[in-house]
């Protein structure tokens, strides 16, 4: 194999100018199931395609496209099949993320991306006249879409947060918009000596009560449905916020950090977990991640070290702890009052 001659730049900028094709066609073949099917067996596209119910002709230029990118490798006989890169995008992997980045509900916004840059306005507002978790409220299936897409990565961090973080003496972990819980049916999985109060807004702590009964560790959770600008469940040992901050600009983040310090006394620890900026402008996946908080949240941010130092000590924290990533990108954070 000869290596692959260096792009000349008007090649690299029209590359970069159709990774909205690329991403779109990823999520279109999770979304028809594409992945799961060929890492099953190896097909040819005409074979695939009366599998899934495509036109064979279109689907398969849509593969030709996905091999490319190295997801997809096509053999001799013109048979298809996931590659290991490929694999992350298996519906229990990741596949329910790309799925969600590419549908209309996440797609749209991006269209106003220029009028937030110039104005400060959230394009998901612009695009559908409220935010995101408003919108949800009285949209189920793009919720239970969102749901899906954040439940992998959460499992992925929990399970690595409980290699680095120990548990074994606190008595009660309080998350603060834990969702609908997934991060909390991992640790109290591993500890049994856990107890937990699941806080978010009442309609998520609501429909996650399920999920505990399910696993059953109901009797182990306190389910509070509230508005974490205002007052926080008292008596945690640890309060874990978790991809929360980032929604916010430094002012409502601190009362969020503000209402976990009171809430907690000077006893507590705060566990946060987030994307970390790198300084300079490398490309990381964090950096995507802060623009796509800009789009759908208008003042929410990604932040480096040195500012959430800054914030927490603003708050009455003091940073006291910093890990290695945990899963994709995140990485743990944890503080004690000053």
């Amino acid at each position: 194999m000869t290596d692959r001659l260096p792009l000349r730049p008007v090649e690299q900028v029209l590359r970069l100018l159709g990774g909205h094709i690329i991403s779109q066609a990823i999520s279109t073949a999770v979304a028809l199931g594409v992945f799961d099917r060929l890492a099953v067996e190896a097909m040819t596209a005409d074979t695939l395609a009366d599998q899934l119910d495509c036109r064979a002709d279109m689907l398969k230029r849509l593969l030709t496209v996905i091999a490319g990118e190295g997801l997809l490798e096509q053999d001799f006989e013109d048979r298809f099949r996931t590659t290991n890169l490929g694999g992350e995008l298996l519906s229990d992997r990741l596949g329910p993320l790309a799925a969600f980045m590419g549908s209309s509900f996440q797609w749209r916004p991006w269209s106003d991306l220029r009028r937030t840059v110039r104005t400060g306005e959230s394009a998901f507002e612009l695009a559908y006249g409220t935010d995101m978790y408003r919108w949800m409220e009285t949209h189920p299936d793009d919720a239970r879409q969102y749901d899906r897409s954040i439940d992998q990565f959460t499992t992925e961090q929990a399970r690595a947060l409980v290699e680095v973080h120990d548990f074994a003496n606190v008595e009660r972990v309080v998350d603060i918009g834990g969702g609908r819980g997934t991060m909390l049916i991992e640790l109290l999985n591993r500890w049994p000596n856990l107890r937990a109060t699941l806080f978010d807004v009442p309609h998520v702590v609501t429909s996650a009560k399920a999920r505990f009964e399910r696993a059953g560790l109901a009797d182990r959770v306190e389910f509070v449905g509230g508005d974490f600008f205002d007052a926080l469940p008292a008596g945690g040992d640890v309060y874990l916020v978790k991809h929360v901050l980032h929604n916010w600009d430094d002012p409502e983040a601190k009362r969020i950090l503000v209402g976990c310090r009171d809430a907690m006394g000077d006893g507590g620890q705060l566990l946060i977990i987030e994307g970390i900026l790198p300084p300079g402008a490398h490309n990381t996946t964090t950096r995507i991640m802060d623009l796509e908080m800009m789009v759908l949240f208008g003042r929410g941010r990604e932040r480096t070290k040195l500012e959430f130092r800054r914030l927490l000590s603003a708050a009455g924290f003091r940073l006291d702890g910093y890990t290695a990533p945990l899963g994709h990108f995140a990485r743990l954070l944890t503080a004690r009052p000053r």
